[in-house]
């Protein structure tokens, strides 16, 4: 829930603070926040990442099974052609 306080931090954009971030904070606690959130945002995309590194590998081994099976049947039709 959003208290009083924390709404008065909320500014809508306008063409001069469009990309700032208001640096004088009253409220130290809201600082905290912005830091755990920023921590739990970049655990949570460092996961999906570890997660994906299994089936990118899986990914890599198969291109390079097929990869060396069609250059070793076109080693095979090259010699056969001869």
């Amino acid at each position: 829930m959003i208290r009083s306080a924390e709404r008065a931090e909320i500014t809508q954009p306008t063409p001069r603070n469009i990309g700032r971030r208001k640096t004088h904070n009253t409220n130290p606690m809201i600082e905290v926040i912005r830091i755990a959130t920023h921590l739990a945002t970049f655990f949570m995309r460092l996961r999906l990442e570890m997660d994906a590194l299994p089936r990118l590998y899986d990914m890599l081994l198969f291109v390079f099974i097929v990869r060396h099976f069609f250059m070793r049947l076109s080693t095979i039709e090259v010699l056969l052609a001869r």
